[in-house]
């Protein structure tokens, strides 16, 4: 129409049908306009009021469109319209260059700020899980360590083998320490290849050490509620659930609600070790858990926050 559009035209628009398709002009005036129709449109979308963009070629418009090439060519464009969600995302893109960490914040809170914007509840939610998964697949960090086997590399013996099944002992302690990394994910920056080590026995841990492997692989910096995401994207939220029962045990597991990083990072390092078996003077073992190992049985806070921002360091 070539006016703003407004709140109440929203509302109309609404009433007939959940998903109207607003159709602008490619140029640069026709860009701010669709961009103006997001911040009218937030506020009031719900489960079953939303919209869908269909941006022309620059320089056509609807009339030019179907003159010049006919109603199939319209139609194919309205077909290819794309989900509010979708214009939101590219609305913050291209707002500027991306090419410093600095930016790519700027870029992360102002997505966030947008999704506050919109008032269900339910939707708000989704927008969340679904814009901060788009960050962390077109942002993160590729995936680079090449992860050392913790477990010893002799063969079990034959008994071990017949009692293959992990007792109730193994399975607490796979629990405890999954469950530490989902309460606390800002422990990968320095356990990250001890644990994606570690040879889990119990189905719901190697399920749940896949996933966090893979939200590693793209993510850029440690974050609850991306991590949380990125296990609802996966449709783990159920298997997240059941190790997350046990909060306040595992908290007082590791340390207590007040422990500091260096003391829950101790805890969880002595806990693999129990759990893979390691043998902490191994030549073959991990050089990683061999030099936390140390610092932890030599008492030497210190050396254990040295080793951790070493880690860290390696890590970025």
């Amino acid at each position: 129409m070539g006016t703003a559009l407004t709140e109440s035209q929203l509302m109309l628009l609404w009433r007939s049908g959940p998903e109207p398709i607003l159709c602008f002009d490619g140029d640069k005036p026709g860009i701010r306009a669709a961009y103006r129709s997001i911040e009218r449109a937030l506020p009031l979308i719900g489960p079953t009021r939303t919209l869908r963009f269909a941006i022309l070629p620059d320089g056509e418009d609807p009339d030019d469109l179907i003159k010049n090439k006919g109603k199939i060519e319209m139609q194919k464009i309205l077909n290819q319209s794309i989900p509010l969600v979708k214009m939101l995302w590219e609305r913050e893109v291209n707002r500027g260059s991306l090419d410093s960490p600095e930016a790519k914040a700027g870029l992360k809170s102002r997505i966030l700020n947008a999704i506050n914007e919109i008032q269900n509840e339910e939707v708000r939610a989704q927008y969340k899980s679904d814009l901060l998964s788009r960050f962390d697949s077109e942002f993160g960090r590729r995936f680079k360590h090449q992860f050392n086997n913790l477990t010893s590399s002799r063969s079990p013996s034959t008994a071990l083998k017949a009692t293959m099944q992990p007792n109730a002992i193994t399975k607490a302690r796979e629990r405890r320490l999954i469950s530490a990394i989902l309460e606390w994910p800002e422990l990968l920056n320095y356990l990250d290849e001890v644990f994606f080590g570690l040879k889990f026995t119990t189905s719901p841990a190697i399920k749940m050490q896949s996933t966090l492997l893979s939200y590693w692989q793209l993510t850029k910096s440690v974050e609850k509620s991306s991590l949380n995401a990125h296990i609802a994207n996966q449709g783990m939220e159920t298997l997240k659930s059941g190790f997350s029962r046990d909060r306040k045990l595992i908290t007082a597991a590791m340390g207590g609600i007040d422990a500091e990083l260096e003391t829950r990072t101790a805890i969880w390092i002595k806990e693999a070790s129990t759990l893979s078996g390691f043998n902490q003077s191994d030549a073959d073992g991990s050089e990683t858990i061999t030099l936390m190992a140390e610092a932890i049985r030599n008492d030497n806070t210190v050396a254990l926050k040295r080793r951790m921002r070493a880690s860290k360091e390696e890590r970025d």
